[in-house]
């Protein structure tokens, strides 16, 4: 039995349901968890800890141990998948291979960024009469665009860049006026390396926001004052999640983050 999709099947079955759209070479990811599990092994023998960038791996693991966090943070996952089995054609999941792969084999804190892309595609598709044709859309002069969609009800193109953005704690600004910098600093640069080449097209800017939980409340705030200033950029995403004050069982979400609840104190 392999033990990845033994153990993937008990946490994120709702991935084992499309996993032949996704052509997941199981015996290859299996290989990886278990040359990271050796790896850990050799470094303990000389030392009394190790440091660990967790991945989706080690949220296996804590899961197995009973860990709330990562129990919760899996079941989430699991409902991602669950949504793109019943808003997404076979062909479309099949797009998403390689996010999937990625998310599931890169072994640090930065697989999130490959989930982040797929919770934004699927918020795009939730949300509009869209369908997924491509996944790293050639542009001109050699770049490319993380997805490419068809408006069903026009001949139309989205072109959908994700930009994973990692908020240094302690150091996000709480001034409007410097939040509004910051934003223009990240994200200006990113939409002119980006465009369209059509009239056709649209270029959208999808920016994930990933931070400590008081990092991704100023944002909030902000954007519950004010709207996105940059054209063709959309408000950011967020991951977020907090323990409910009556189970104390760990509650995720993912949105636009005028939409977050702020943590600790669930709406």
């Amino acid at each position: 039995m392999n033990l990845a999709r033994e153990n993937l099947t008990k946490y994120l079955p709702s991935l084992i349901t499309i996993e032949n759209e996704l052509s997941l070479n199981w015996k290859k990811i299996d290989q990886l968890y278990s040359e990271e599990i050796e790896k850990r092994v050799k470094l303990l023998e000389d030392k009394e800890s190790i440091p660990v960038s967790p991945a989706i791996f080690d949220a296996i693991i804590e899961s197995e141990k009973g860990n709330l966090v990562a129990i919760g943070y899996l079941d989430f996952a699991d409902k991602l998948f669950q949504e793109l089995a019943m808003h997404f054609t076979k062909s479309e999941i099949s797009l998403l291979k390689d996010n999937v792969r990625n998310f599931l084999t890169r072994l640090d804190s930065r697989h999130i960024e490959y989930l982040g892309e797929i919770m934004v595609v699927n918020q795009i598709k939730k949300n509009m009469k869209c369908t997924l044709i491509s996944t790293e859309a050639r542009l001109n002069k050699g770049k490319s665009i993380d997805f490419k969609l068809r408006l069903n009800d026009q001949n139309s193109y989205i072109l959908l860049e994700v930009y994973n953005i990692h908020l240094g704690h302690g150091r996000v600004e709480s001034s409007d006026e410097k939040l509004k910098s910051f934003l223009d600093t990240r994200l200006k640069g990113k939409i002119s390396s980006k465009k369209a080449i059509s009239s056709e097209e649209i270029f959208i800017l999808a920016p994930v926001f990933w931070g400590e939980d008081e990092d991704i409340d100023i944002y909030s705030e902000y954007f519950k004052r004010n709207r996105m200033h940059i054209k063709n950029v959309l408000e950011p995403a967020a991951y977020a999640g907090y323990r409910d004050k009556n189970t104390g069982r760990p509650i995720h979400f993912f949105g636009t983050i005028s939409t977050l609840p702020s943590f600790g104190h669930p709406s």
